[in-house]
C-alpha cells in the first residue's frame, strides 16, 4: 500500500482480497462465540 502511494501506482491486491479477509475475521469472531466450526 505505501509504494502505491509513494510511486502514485494502483495497489497490489484488489479490493476482493480485503472483502474475503473481513469475511474469514467475521467467522472466526462467530466461531469464538459460539464455539463451533463456521462456514464462510
Amino acid at each position: 500500500m505505501s509504494q502505491a502511494i509513494l510511486n502514485d501506482s494502483s495497489v497490489p491486491t484488489p479490493i476482493e482480497d480485503a472483502v474475503a479477509n473481513m469475511k474469514v475475521i467475521e467467522a472466526v469472531r462467530r466461531s469464538a462465540e459460539s464455539g463451533r466450526w463456521e462456514q464462510l
